[in-house]
């Protein structure tokens, strides 16, 4: 049975994993409440972030939709960038960045398909701000994409 059918139907798997969505959720507002009086920190570019995801197994075509908002935001006169943790990815140091590293093994296989279909720049770390910080201070963006 493929993973979907456990994550999109009622089933004895998804029935015996119910008491996980109980804790997700327990977490989840632990998280934002800590956010919400300052014991965690949250972090703002000095440009507009446009987050693309959810919560769902892959292959919902989010890398697709960030090229093609990419590619209208730049036909409109925008100056976007990409940031990504790069899943899959094996590199030893970051951020790396796509423009100088065509290696999908380091840097994950969706920022390089991003970077080629869109010539925007798309900056890889699994720390976002750290990359979101790089990508600002190495190009002109007006507008991020995470």
């Amino acid at each position: 049975m493929r993973l979907d059918s456990y994550w999109y139907h009622r089933n004895f798997v998804s029935w015996m994993l119910l008491p996980i969505t109980g804790l997700f959720l327990v977490i989840s507002f632990t998280r934002k409440l800590l956010y919400k009086i300052g014991l965690l920190k949250s972090y703002k570019l000095s440009v507009p972030v446009i987050v693309v995801g959810n919560i769902s197994v892959g292959g919902t075509g989010k890398t697709p939709l960030i090229i093609e908002l990419c590619k209208q935001l730049t036909k409109a006169g925008f100056k976007p960038g990409v940031i990504s943790r790069g899943y899959g990815g094996q590199s030893k140091t970051w951020p790396v960045d796509i423009s100088q590293c065509e290696d999908p093994f380091i840097t994950g296989d969706e920022p390089q398909i991003i970077h080629r279909q869109t010539a925007c720049p798309v900056v890889v770390d699994p720390d976002r701000v750290a990359a979101g910080q790089y990508l600002l201070e190495h190009y002109d963006c007006d507008v991020v994409f995470r």
